[in-house]
This record gives C-alpha cells, sequence and structure tokens, in this order.
C-alpha cells in the first residue's frame, strides 16, 4: 500500500472510531438526567403514606444543600421519608416534608409505583413500608449502561434504605427479579457517631450520609428501559432519610463497527512496522 493510502485509511479508521465508540446511546433519550430544568420534568413520582402530618409531595430539585454540592451542573433531584426526628412527636426532618423549603417539587407525573405491586417481602426487606419512588422510561438502539450518582442522607441507625434499579420495558415480569442497588442507612459513616447529641447537623437536619456513590446498571441490548429510584422509611415513625441524585447518563457500548475500526487501524499499524523494518534491512 502506498503511502497516502495508509493515512487514508488510519484517518478512516480514527474517524469512526472516535464517531461511535464516543457516541451516546440514541431512541428516545433519558430526559433531564440532571435535574437541570429545576423541577423534575421528565420523571414520574409515588408516594405512599407519610408519618408527619401535612406533608404531600416529598420528592422534589434542589440546588444544593449545606455542605453537599451536585455532582454536575446546578442541581440534584432529593427524596425523602419525612420522620419526626429523636423521639415520636419530636419534630421532622425540614418540616414538613423532609425537603429544604427552597426544593421545587413540581414537574413530575404522579403515578402509581412501577415495580412495587411486582416485589415482595424478600425483594428487599421493608419495601412495603412507606416509600418515595421516582422513575422514567427510555430507550436505546445500542447496548450500554445507566449510570448515576446517589447519595444517602440519614438520622437513622438501623433499618432505612434507598435503591436504584432498572427493568426491561415500561413494566415488570412478575415477580420483579431486575438486580437491586440498595443503600442503608447503617452504610452512611461521614458524619457524627451515634453517641453525638443531635441536631448535629451535616447537612440540613440529616447529620450522616454514605457520600456520593456511582451506580450502573446494564442495558444489554437495544430496546425500552425503565429506571427507578426510591427511599424507604422502615422500622419506626421518626429518624428520617432522604436520597440525592445526580448526573444521570446513558453511555454506549462499542459497537461492532467500532471494533472492526480497531482492527483496521492495528493493521495499518502493522503494516508500517513491517516496511519500516524492510527498509532498515
Amino acid at each position: 500500500m502506498t503511502k497516502l493510502q495508509n493515512q487514508l485509511i488510519a484517518g478512516l479508521a480514527s474517524i469512526v472510531l472516535f464517531a461511535i465508540t464516543f457516541a451516546p446511546a440514541r431512541a428516545t433519550p433519558l430526559l433531564n438526567g440532571g435535574f437541570e430544568t429545576g423541577d423534575l420534568s421528565g420523571w414520574s413520582a409515588s408516594h405512599s403514606a407519610c408519618f408527619v402530618p401535612d406533608c404531600t409531595l416529598y420528592d422534589g430539585v434542589v440546588d444544593g444543600l449545606p455542605f453537599i454540592a451536585p455532582t454536575e451542573g446546578n442541581y440534584m433531584a432529593m427524596l425523602s421519608t419525612p420522620a419526626n426526628e429523636g423521639q415520636p412527636g419530636g419534630a421532622p426532618s425540614f418540616a414538613p416534608n423532609g425537603l429544604p423549603p427552597s426544593a421545587n417539587t413540581q414537574g413530575a407525573n404522579q403515578a402509581d409505583s412501577p415495580i412495587i405491586p411486582y416485589m415482595s417481602f424478600t425483594t428487599i426487606p421493608g419495601l412495603s413500608a412507606p416509600a418515595t419512588q421516582v422513575w422514567q422510561t427510555f430507550s436505546v438502539d445500542q447496548p450500554g449502561v445507566i449510570q448515576l450518582d446517589w447519595n444517602l442522607l440519614t438520622n437513622d441507625w438501623c433499618c432505612d434504605f434507598a435503591y436504584v434499579t432498572v427493568f426491561s420495558g415500561a413494566v415488570p415480569d412478575r415477580p420483579y427479579t431486575a438486580p437491586i442497588d440498595v443503600l442503608y442507612s447503617r452504610d452512611a459513616t461521614i458524619g457524627p457517631s451515634s453517641d453525638s447529641l443531635y441536631p448535629i447537623t451535616v447537612s440540613g437536619t440529616y447529620y450522616r450520609q454514605t457520600g456520593w456513590q456511582t451506580f450502573t446498571g446494564e442495558l444489554p441490548m437495544a430496546g425500552v428501559y425503565t429506571l427507578v429510584l426510591g427511599v424507604n422509611q422502615e422500622a419506626d415513625s421518626f429518624q428520617g432519610t432522604a436520597l440525592l441524585a445526580d448526573n444521570v447518563r446513558i453511555l454506549a457500548e462499542p459497537s461492532a463497527v467500532a471494533l472492526v475500526a480497531i482492527g483496521l487501524a492495528g493493521l495499518v499499524l502493522a503494516r508500517r512496522r513491517g516496511g519500516m523494518g524492510r527498509v532498515r534491512a
């Protein structure tokens, strides 16, 4: 092959490799994954019974909390399980709904949970307790992964938890068998110890957190998927818990064309090395 042909092939391979390997999955995109609209537009939400009087919507979007900033952009979602703090009858965290006064609770489509009717106590113990969920159905036209950042805030020492799951389709199989990632209140080790007297606050009236974690869910083939985020108040009616979520994104896996491009680039490199060796000889 001539030098010009080698250069053309190498350039084409590089362009194809970059364009395909790093392109996001397409089709019906996931909307408002960074919550940068300032509300829950693009998402659906459900709420079960609340332990605190007068609480209604207890999920929303906030532009930061004391000592905790969004991981991307200016906003992040916050889901709460409002509860009385300290002892039953005490002051609730961020009264009356577990969210700071600046939270925007608008934008979500209020609907029934897409997964709780299909789950059992053995799926996640305590799942039937008061819960807040947000979810979104989207589609991709090639395999990939979905990722998001999440952080559990809590005053509880036992059983409250948050969870993230993604399943194929808009309605899950029965019983629910998709993988579920869970953060328990006992995983929240950043903040004062259990011997501390509260309200010692790490963020608002939640004084412990897990710190930001990254969830990764598989999208093994092209098609429709649903992502669900939830937080549950379990075992008692006090010591509230909240979930922060941000930067929900879909990343495509390298396609077959991209792999061919890699092979093509390797072939060109091998030919170049071979040619150089013959010249030296």
